[in-house]
């Protein structure tokens, strides 16, 4: 890793940064010492290999972190057939180290400059759909943590560190060591050739699974195809291989070159050049050993953009690409990679659980792209598509959470080990860190373990509160609730400004509600029906019902409220009922949660209780009812104490529920960092099934908010211009069904 005048570049000059310090450990206990050190002083730590990602991963103005003296093979053990690494040695180096020991790796990409830790991290590929990612290879490396710690991670220990770690993009520690499954030394038979791509599309099956890696690019504005097949075989290698390294040397690089910087100064012969490019591709017949075989030199430099798509999807994919191509015109002539993967159980894998093809579509340096990739990300997304994390793309934490089952558990696994955020850059927070699903409690930052003793103590304050709210509704029902009690009290000003809040209040609050409730559905029904609604579509449905329901009259909002809250009640009991009888029966209950001794170092016990104060807002909202029903003396006060006493229990009910599933020790970092803590849970003591009666607890919930705040708006509306504080037309009701006319 080199820097000019101090600035970091990577190999296709799209991202570039200023780094305050390069270190450049020479040892795992230096590298630890390091991260101690940086971790406490809270320093932000960005790992490099090779700079061969296309996106901001190593972008970083603290500190940048090179293994280039971590190389070399440490261990090699025959009778497993395993060889232990350092994560900075690049593949290359490692092809020629495992080779003079008769071994290699069972696959490789195209490219060998990476580093193996690289590699790994970001979900590096070859083709051929018996055989996975690199990262597939790995069977246990060491990890070094934010703090310094240094962690051994394989199936057997530190197991879901292990499946979060093999492909993380470093935002979990850094890989020092990795031991690998290699096979014995092979050769491989390659053959490529030029032909049309019908012919390519009508046996695909069979290039796919007669071959053990099979690869084609097709060239943009022509039919034709550049065909590549690799087969172990037992022949010799080739005496010459003269004519393979002109090929790969001379025409894919020099001459292409030139044709490319023709293409960049004159555009417009984008399909020209990529005829020519087609024509171009010369028939090659060779055998060599695997390791000399895999990659390919890559001197003329790109933008690059990879997409993963089930594999089933490939045929339709494809030729959407090919469409729009023909379509918009791109000024484009370098062609469109296809590779094959076999899935793999690996959390942030593209190819998790899923028979993969990659297609890639590049841009030469110098040229626009964004208009293009634009569009073509535009056909991969509609089909599940996954991007290659090292590769460009415009997903962000919400729609890649759509399509990793395992994404929430993963950046649970990341906060733990990182709660600070050492590892964590611009891209990678904003990648990471958007919080969505089931809203989690802010408390957990704050006061860890001791969230139910926030929810004890603001059922106290909110009782008292509750208390005054029934008492003023016994003496004075109001549609008005707040307002009229103020204007009652204090004057008719003092009145105007409640009345404001109130309904600025609602200005807010219900939107919100929207958005949240807007942002799950999308993400639920994409997850359950592969159906991609964008969240408007839902902010729009749920505005039209929730208005249209309020219209109707009251009675219809109330019946669907309850319905929901018996719902919503009812799945979280039957959980809380798992979890406690699950934890019990280890004995794992404990009276601490409810104590101070829990609440963590630095932690603030009275902002806790706040949050917990304001969770508790909502209880007023039947004062508003006042004018609507029968005995309002009686039945108000009752409404406003019931509702009280149900939520409150359930609350700290629930807050305990989540402080003993969730693990004591586990609040202050895991929980308060989850994204979606309930799911978490959920999973762990009950299963899938049960995560999905959870999410449709938060939009349920959501929905019901956002109904009972418009409905409570619209009484503020209707007792403020009634007294004509605000036009008079706010107060008109149906003349014989005695609903209000303005929801």
């Amino acid at each position: 890793m080199t820097l000019h005048n101090g600035q970091w570049t990577n190999w296709s000059s799209s991202v570039q940064c200023t780094p305050q310090r390069v270190f450049k450990p020479s040892s795992i206990g230096e590298l630890a010492e390091m991260m101690q050190t940086y971790g406490h002083d809270g320093r932000h730590v960005r790992v490099v290999g090779a700079g061969h990602s296309f996106t901001p991963l190593v972008q970083t103005d603290d500190v940048l972190m090179s293994l280039e003296r971590l190389q070399g093979v440490n261990a090699f053990d025959v009778e497993r057939g395993t060889v232990t690494v350092r994560g900075g040695t690049w593949l290359k180096d490692l092809g020629d180290e495992l080779f003079k020991r008769g071994v290699a790796q069972e696959n490789l990409g195209d490219i060998n400059v990476q580093s193996i830790a690289g590699a790994i991290s970001t979900g590096t590929h070859g083709t051929g759909t018996a055989f996975g990612s690199l990262a597939t290879q790995v069977e246990s490396f060491t990890l070094v943590t934010a703090d310094g710690s240094i962690l051994e991670c394989s199936p057997e220990r530190n197991p879901d560190i292990f499946k979060a770690a093999q492909v993380s993009l470093g935002t979990l520690g850094m890989i020092a060591e990795v031991k690998l499954r290699v096979v014995p030394a092979k050769r491989l038979h390659f053959r490529s050739q030029r032909e049309s791509l019908a012919q390519c599309l009508a046996h695909l099956d069979e290039y796919k699974h007669n071959n053990d890696h099979f690869e084609f690019y097709w060239f943009p504005y022509t039919k034709s195809v550049q065909t590549k097949f690799l087969n172990e075989t037992s022949e010799p290698t080739s005496k010459s291989s003269l004519w393979g390294n002109f090929n790969k040397i001379v025409l894919e690089n020099g001459v292409y070159w030139l044709l490319s910087e023709c293409n960049r100064m004159l555009p417009k012969l984008s399909s020209t050049i990529s005829n020519i490019s087609a024509l171009g591709v010369a028939s090659v017949d060779e055998v060599n050993y695997s390791h000399l075989l895999f990659s390919t030199p890559r001197m003329v430099r790109f933008q690059e953009m990879e997409y993963n798509i089930p594999a089933e999807h490939f045929k339709t994919v494809l030729a959407e690409i090919e469409a729009c191509v023909q379509r918009e015109r791109f000024e484009v002539h370098f062609p469109v990679e296809c590779r094959f993967v076999h899935a793999d159980d690996i959390w942030l894998s593209s190819a998790y659980q899923r028979e993969s093809a990659y297609i890639a579509v590049h841009m030469y340096q110098g040229m626009p792209y964004k208009a293009y990739f634009e569009q073509i990300e535009a056909i991969f997304r509609r089909y599940q598509g996954r991007p290659h994390w090292g590769k460009l793309h415009t997903q962000n934490a919400q729609s890649l959470s759509m399509l990793y089952p395992r994404w929430h558990d993963f950046r649970r696994i990341r906060n733990e080990l990182d709660p600070k955020g050492i590892f964590l850059n611009s891209y990678l927070r904003e990648l990471f860190d958007a919080n969505i699903f089931f809203n989690t409690i802010p408390q957990a930052g704050l006061v860890g373990a001791a969230l139910p003793l926030c929810y004890v103590i603001g059922f106290v304050v909110a009782l008292l509160m509750a208390n005054q709210y029934s008492e003023m509704s016994r003496e004075l029902p109001s549609s008005g609730s707040a307002y009229t009690f103020v204007r009652e009290g204090l004057g008719p000003r003092w009145g105007f400004l409640t009345g404001w809040i109130g309904l600025m209040a609602v200005a807010l609050g219900a939107p919100y509600s929207f958005i949240l409730m807007s942002a799950n559905l999308q993400t639920l029904v994409y997850r359950w029906f592969g159906l991609n609604l964008h969240w408007s579509f839902w902010f729009v449905a749920a505005t039209g019902i929730v208005f249209a329901l309020c219209y109707t009259g009251i009675r219809q909002s109330l019946t669907i409220d309850l319905t929901f809250l018996i719902f919503e009640i009812g799945v979280c009991l039957i959980l809380a009922l798992i979890v406690l009888f699950h934890v019990g029966g280890q004995g794992g209950l404990t009276p601490a949660p409810f104590t101070t001794a829990v609440i963590p170092k630095g932690g603030d016990l009275s902002i806790g209780v706040v949050l917990a104060i304001l969770s508790f807002i909502g209880f007023e909202t039947a004062a508003a009812l006042g004018e609507e029903t029968r005995n309002p003396h009686c039945n108000i006060p009752r409404a406003v104490y019931g509702s009280m006493l149900v939520v409150g229990a359930f609350y700290i009910l629930m807050a305990y529920t989540a402080t003993i599933g969730y693990g004591v020790n586990n609040m202050a970092t895991g929980y308060a960092n989850d994204a979606a803590p309930f799911d978490t849970i959920s999973r762990h003591f009950s299963g899938g099934v049960f995560v999905a009666l959870i999410d449709l607890v938060g939009v349920f919930s959501f929905f019901g908010a956002a109904l009972a705040i418009v409905n409570g708006g619209a009484r503020i509306l209707y007792a403020v211009g009634r007294d004509g504080l605000l036009p008079r037309w706010l107060a008109w009701t149906h003349p014989t069904r005695r609903r209000l006319l303005v929801p």
